[in-house]
């Protein structure tokens, strides 16, 4: 074992070994496979850079390991002699077992977890992936817009070359914490660990609000930022404060949204109907001229199957709206208690629109109100939104298109849930 500690010293420590946990060594094969990288001459890892924090943990777990496996050494060495001891360990386990799983533990305390990142470049390797893979504007606008086919006008998400060129030779510098990110290459996602920044990213789920409805914004901001003024000013704004983050922090394209609750909160619908409209008309003025940077969900009153069906579509061929995004289910009701859910037969008409424009419809949640709130929520308010009610409400709305045959009646239909599925996914 002294004799591998000193090879690992010439040859290097392996790296990143120490990020692979050691329930994954599950085969001595593995082991033996480990134990073989570890060889690996220094020059092989030069490119495999570590940060000071990460090279100061390396050495002390390789330090501890060494001191483990010593002390792993003297006590087999004691063992054997004195092989027969009152200590009942020894007297019950055969003298090749104890040594291997003693050496095995220390040795994969010293050495093990450093194959994270070669074992992660390898995958990515096989996988075909590179870490840096820049793509074409002409690619990234074949993707975005041209890979489905849809009303001419609209659905598609264009990139003008020119703001190709102000990207790739612009001076925005942007630093991530995030061990990985994700970036869309070609329709694929491509797994970066060298934390550069995401260049020509599009931003799903950007949220807008109307000036008029600041109060209100400011209300509801209270339940999750820590500075609802603030936030309020930068959900009110499209042009200035948003535009000079999405520059700060690499997002080439925002597909905007009206805030949650939104018109699912009206329970009037001709108010509600009429709220829809002005939010839609609102954005659509604002990000006149500025197509290059910004998309927009439609904002749709649910009352109606038909009436929803029609402003949809207004939005799409007239004002160039990439879908729609609707707050979970409606409310109703003459105290506003009842609740719409889209799942029904009578609701056919709507999902034919989607399915002929052929634009998503992105179901996401809303923070519960009136009665739901009172009786469910209103002691409970650290549940509210990403803990539970959101999936909670998503859950319950999308697996009942699910259940009462909304996609077979509809196969073409386009569904977007955020947040990660909204639990489903695990659930299932």
């Amino acid at each position: 074992m002294m004799i591998l500690q000193i090879m690992m010293i010439e040859n290097g420590l392996g790296k990143d070994v120490w990020r692979v946990p050691r329930e994954s060594i599950d085969s001595f094969l593995l082991y033996q496979w480990i134990t073989i990288i570890l060889y690996t001459p220094q020059v092989t890892f030069v490119k495999y850079a570590l940060s000071s924090r990460d090279k100061l943990v390396t050495s002390i777990m390789f330090l501890l390991g060494l001191v483990a496996t010593v002390a792993a050494g003297v006590r087999i060495a004691l063992v054997h002699k004195f092989l027969y001891t009152t200590n009942f360990t020894y007297e019950n386990a055969e003298f090749d077992v104890l040594y291997f799983v003693e050496i095995s533990i220390c040795v994969t305390c010293a050495c093990v977890p450093s194959c994270a990142r070669l074992a992660r470049k390898t995958w990515r390797t096989i996988r075909g992936y590179e870490d840096s893979h820049p793509a074409s504007f002409d690619t990234l606008n074949a993707w975005r817009g041209g890979h489905r086919a849809g009303p001419a006008g609209h659905g598609g998400i264009q990139i003008s070359q020119s703001f190709s060129q102000k990207r790739t030779t612009g001076s925005h510098a942007v630093s991530h914490d995030a061990e990985d990110e994700v970036e869309l290459i070609d329709g694929a996602f491509s797994l970066r660990p060298d934390r550069q920044k995401m260049q020509y990213s599009i931003a799903l789920e950007e949220a807008f609000a109307l000036p008029r409805m600041k109060e209100q914004t400011e209300r509801w901001a209270s339940l999750f930022a820590v500075d609802g003024q603030k936030h309020a000013r930068e959900v009110t704004d499209i042009a200035e404060i948003r535009t000079k983050y999405m520059d700060e922090y690499g997002v080439g394209y925002q597909i905007l949204s009206y805030t949650a609750p939104g018109v699912q909160d009206i329970y009037d619908p001709k108010e509600a109907h009429s709220f829809a409209r002005e939010i839609n008309d609102y954005v659509a003025e604002q990000i006149k001229g500025k197509e290059d940077r910004f998309g927009c969900f439609a904002t749709l009153s649910m009352h109606d199957p038909s009436e929803a069906a029609a402003e949809l579509e207004r939005c799409v061929l007239k004002l160039g709206f990439k879908g729609a995004l609707v707050n979970d289910t409606q409310r109703s009701g003459q105290d506003g208690d009842d609740m719409i859910f889209c799942d029904g037969p009578e609701w056919d008409v709507f999902w034919e629109t989607c399915t002929k424009l052929d634009v998503p419809f992105y179901l996401h949640p809303r923070n519960p109100t009136g009665t739901m709130f009172e009786k469910l929520w209103k002691d409970r308010k650290w549940l509210i939104g990403p803990p539970l009610s959101f999936a909670q409400g998503v859950g319950l709305s999308l697996l009942g298109m699910v259940t009462n045959g909304v996609f077979d009646r509809h196969p073409n239909l386009q569904i977007i849930i955020g947040h990660l599925g909204e639990h489903i996914p695990p659930d299932l």
